[in-house]
C-alpha cells in the first residue's frame, strides 16, 4: 500500500476540535437495551502523523525561521522513521482492542467491529441510523495518531460518539487522550523511534492502543460517574507547545507508570506518570 505523511495543520485540528462530539454519558438503561453494536473503528492515517512545526513557539511566538529549520530537522529523521515502522498497522490493533474492550463493557456477542479509513458523511450516518433494529446500534470510534511537536512522545486522539434506533441524536460521545513516556536518548528524538527496527515506537503504539480502548470500555461502563473517594489532580501535557493548556480532573484509574484522569471539562486523559 502507498504510503504517505499528513502534515496537519493548525487549521485543521481547531476545526476538529470544534466539530468533535461533546461529553454525553450513555445511560445504564440504553446499555441494558443493547443487543447488537457495531463499532466503527475510523483511522483515516496510513501512517504516523507529525505535529506541526507551526506549533512551536519561542516565548509564546514561532518565528517563520524557528518553523523552517524544525521542519528541516524532522523531514531528514522521517527519512530513518518511516522504512522501519511501515508494518505497524493502527487500524488493526484498534480493531483487536476495541473489540475486546467493548464486548467486556456491553456484554460479549453483542460487539462487532469493522475498520475502515474513510470518514462517513452526515448521509451516510443517517442511513446507518435509520437502518437500526429495535436493540440495535452503532459507536464511531474516530482516532488520529502524531509524534508531538518536541517529538518526544507519542500522542493519540479518539472521539466516539454512539446512535441507537429510533433516537435521531447520539445517546453517547466522549473525547479520550493518550500520551506516551518520553523517548530517551542523546540523539534526535525522531531517529530514537526508529532504533531497535522501531522498538520504542512499536511498544508506544501498542500501549495507546489498549489505553484508548480501556478508556473507552471504562466510560462505557461507569455511565460517566466518578468513584466517591476520586481525587483531583492537574497534570500537564508536556508535549513541547507553550499553548497546550493543563488538565484537571479526577483519577479514575492508576498503575504504577500511568494515571487515567477524567477532566473537569470532559474527555478522558491517559499519562504516563
Amino acid at each position: 500500500m502507498l504510503k504517505r505523511l499528513v502534515i496537519a495543520t493548525v487549521a485543521g485540528l481547531l476545526a476538529g476540535c470544534a466539530t468533535g462530539p461533546q461529553t454525553l454519558p450513555v445511560s445504564a438503561s440504553d446499555i441494558a437495551a443493547l443487543r447488537d453494536v457495531e463499532v466503527r473503528n475510523i483511522v483515516w492515517q496510513d501512517e504516523l502523523d507529525f505535529a506541526p512545526a507551526n506549533r512551536v513557539f519561542a516565548n509564546g511566538v514561532a518565528t517563520a525561521r524557528e518553523n523552517y529549520y524544525r521542519w528541516m530537522d524532522v523531514r531528514h529523521a522521517i527519512r530513518a522513521l518511516l522504512p522501519v515502522i511501515d508494518d505497524v498497522d493502527v487500524r488493526r490493533q484498534l480493531e483487536d482492542a476495541l473489540g475486546r474492550g467493548l464486548g467486556e463493557a456491553m456484554a460479549p456477542g453483542r460487539v462487532r467491529v469493522t475498520t475502515t479509513a474513510r470518514v462517513p458523511e452526515r448521509a451516510d450516518r443517517e442511513r446507518m441510523r435509520a437502518a437500526l433494529q429495535p436493540g440495535g446500534a452503532f459507536m464511531e470510534v474516530k482516532t488520529e495518531y502524531e509524534l508531538s511537536v518536541n517529538s518526544l512522545r507519542l500522542e493519540m486522539h479518539s472521539t466516539a460518539e454512539m446512535y441507537v434506533a429510533g433516537r435521531g441524536d447520539p445517546v453517547y460521545a466522549n473525547k479520550f487522550y493518550y500520551q506516551s513516556e518520553p523517548v530517551a536518548g542523546s540523539t534526535s528524538a525522531t531517529i530514537l523511534w526508529a532504533g531497535n527496527n522501531g522498538a520504542p515506537y512499536r511498544r508506544a503504539v501498542a500501549e495507546g492502543v489498549a489505553e484508548i480502548a480501556r478508556m473507552i470500555a471504562l466510560d462505557v461502563a461507569q455511565a460517566n460517574t466518578v468513584p466517591a473517594a476520586a481525587k483531583k489532580m492537574t497534570l500537564a501535557l508536556a508535549n513541547g507547545s507553550t499553548r497546550t493548556p493543563d488538565v484537571t480532573g479526577t483519577v479514575l484509574r492508576q498503575r504504577p507508570g500511568r494515571i487515567v484522569l477524567r477532566a473537569d471539562a470532559g474527555g478522558l486523559y491517559s499519562f504516563a506518570r
